[in-house]
């Protein structure tokens, strides 16, 4: 009869509080000045008890333990927070259950790192959960196996060795032929590989320079070769200009223009 009449008191104190709750919740409406979370703010800010509860009711069984583990024994809410403790693990361990079903269906379709994102959330539900722990660790070792297949499959990757010195003395060779093109190639090539290797860095500055300079002597070599109607002389200077820079306009036009002409002339000489 005594247990009864506790178990009774028990529920009247959890419906006095949902009713305490509700009431200040019609009360806010009616005055405009409710939000939606004016529930969840009044349970987290009472007791230890009251802030299990909250945390049970928005799903966040882990804290509501935790919180439940803080009422002590004598407490006025111990028996209503023991109660709640097996209702939160029972509803966990629910919850924890679906997300295994789903992780193992992920698992037979071999999407490994789905079913791993849905163990790891099932972890958060309930930190302790064994069964959640042996499907993670089931999964890590899957894993390994994968990659150690893959190691094995994978053919040993060969190792080129790269000749630093052997590109820097190339890129000096067409770097003293006026061959900037070519010379910045190498030198670029040689900082890939050592990015403070002797004085490449200056001689890729200097090259540069010189490049701009020699496309300038050569664009104005061709030009005035073809005032003067030397054509085949102002196509060479181009062929300069063009092999520094693929791309210059005025060189490709200037040289299409001449090489026209000198076609005309060739068949008119027929």
């Amino acid at each position: 009869m005594t247990k009864l009449l506790k178990k009774s008191l028990m529920k009247k104190n959890q419906k006095a509080l949902f009713l305490s709750v509700f009431c200040s919740f019609l009360l806010l409406s009616a005055t405009g000045c409710v939000s939606q979370r004016v529930i969840s703010v009044a349970m987290s800010q009472g007791t230890t008890y009251e802030k299990a509860l909250n945390s049970y009711l928005q799903g966040d069984f882990q804290k509501a333990q935790e919180f439940v583990s803080k009422v002590k024994k004598g407490d006025k809410d111990y028996k209503s927070a023991q109660l709640l403790k097996k209702k939160a693990t029972k509803l966990a361990d629910k919850v924890v259950t679906k997300y295994l079903q789903i992780g193992d269906i992920y698992e037979k379709t071999g999407i490994l790192l789905k079913a791993e994102d849905v163990y790891n959330v099932a972890l958060k539900v309930n930190p302790d959960s064994q069964r959640v722990k042996n499907r993670l660790q089931r999964l890590s070792l899957r894993g390994k196996e994968k990659f150690l297949q893959i190691k094995e499959k994978t053919a040993p990757v060969k190792v080129v060795k790269v000749d630093i010195q052997k590109d820097y003395n190339e890129g000096m060779a067409f770097y003293k032929k006026e061959q900037y093109s070519l010379a910045i190639e190498k030198f670029h090539k040689v900082l890939k590989n050592n990015p403070s290797y002797k004085n490449t860095n200056e001689i890729v500055v200097s090259a540069k320079k010189k490049q701009k300079a020699f496309i300038s002597t050569h664009m104005k070599k061709g030009t005035y070769a073809y005032q003067q109607e030397n054509l085949e002389q102002a196509v060479k200077e181009w062929n300069l200009v063009l092999r520094e820079d693929p791309e210059n306009a005025a060189a490709l036009n200037y040289k299409s223009k001449a090489v026209t002409i000198m076609k005309k002339l060739k068949e008119l000489r027929k």
